[in-house]
């Protein structure tokens, strides 16, 4: 950040009308938004909560796991120790050639089912998903940990859904505008639309990405999984290097950035050195079933909850009514 503003102070001296200026602000700015969002992840009282929350909800699933909880200070997280676990993109590479495309790929479903999971069910989801947080125990069980960053995406989805639209169909009218309500200053940035228009218009030339026409069916056939590709960098990208914009994103949504490249940076290294044809066949697969997942997830919710009321009512000693909740 000190030499960001020492470059800033330089380029005001020496060249006060450069358009280099701008960027530098923006980059100092959005350095302060990036500092206010790592600074919570330093509460480590705040972090054992959001661990047990997410615990909770682990023990309604198969798919994933979170390690037990057992003190919470200001100074001291302690929880269980996962015997045996490792990072589970060592793990995969880890096997023989010939059991390491399927394990792959049953990771893969997995961990996407997981993150749709928290994202959709509850509104919030584990923000720091690279892959060493994404680990596997000699059993084959998909344990998730460090919970410093945790994403709310109540409240949020209008600005993001615009954003993906927007990028994905390269419309820069959409795209401007979901970038403007997301940044720290919304205001002041509407009235240089015109101009966050034109940048977006040059950037969106130079990575190949063309607007979608009525057509859009035949245009994305022509375009093949590269253009996909090249669509789906671009809602990385974009959200990630706004300072070029002069934007400043708030500190909420330039989390969820980081937090989604970090997703699909570790979704991507399950399936490295397997054919991109495979991964787009798991990921669309994964999304299309999963609203009927959803729908059993919270019939099979409802009947656990219905069981945990009525082992409560029993006039039980409090250890077998432990011993029931754990079987449940």
């Amino acid at each position: 950040k000190t030499v960001v503003g020492l470059a800033l102070l330089s380029s005001n001296y020496w060249a006060p009308h450069s358009k280099l200026a701008p960027f530098l602000q923006a980059l100092t700015e959005q350095a302060d938004e990036f500092v206010s969002g790592f600074e919570r992840e330093l509460d480590f009282e705040k972090e054992g909560r959001n661990q047990e929350r997410f615990l909770k909800r682990s023990h309604l699933s198969t798919a994933w796991y979170v390690p037990e909880i057992y003190l919470i200070t200001p100074r001291i997280l302690e929880m269980e120790y996962i015997k045996g676990s490792v990072n589970a993109v060592n793990a995969i590479k880890s096997l023989p050639h010939n059991e390491r495309t399927p394990f792959a790929r049953q990771i893969g479903t997995r961990f996407l089912y997981t993150v749709l999971l928290q994202i959709f069910a509850y509104q919030e989801f584990h923000g720091d998903l690279h892959p060493g947080n994404v680990l596997i125990n000699p059993k084959g069980k998909l344990y998730l940990i460090d919970y410093g960053n945790c994403v709310q995406m109540e409240g949020k989805w209008k600005p993001l859904w615009d954003y993906l639209a927007g990028a994905l169909s390269a419309n820069v009218e959409i795209l401007s505008e979901a970038l403007i309500n997301i940044s720290s200053n919304p205001e002041a940035n509407r009235k240089r639309r015109t101009q966050i228009i034109g940048t977006l218009k040059q950037t969106l030339h130079k990575k190949k990405v063309k607007p979608l026409n009525r057509y859009f069916f035949l245009q994305l056939q022509i375009e093949g999984l590269q253009g996909l590709w090249r669509r789906l960098q671009v809602v990385l990208h974009l959200m990630s290097n706004t300072q070029h914009l002069g934007l400043v994103v708030t500190s909420e949504y330039l989390h969820f950035s980081r937090s989604l490249v970090a997703m699909v940076g570790t979704y991507l290294a399950f399936y490295e050195n397997i054919p991109r044809i495979i991964l787009f066949f798991d990921l669309f697969k994964t999304i299309g079933q999963f609203p009927l997942e959803l729908v059993r997830y919270r019939l099979g919710v409802k009947r656990t909850e219905i069981y945990l009321r009525i082992i409560n009512k029993l006039p039980l000693p409090g250890s077998i009514k432990k011993n029931w909740v754990q079987r449940v």
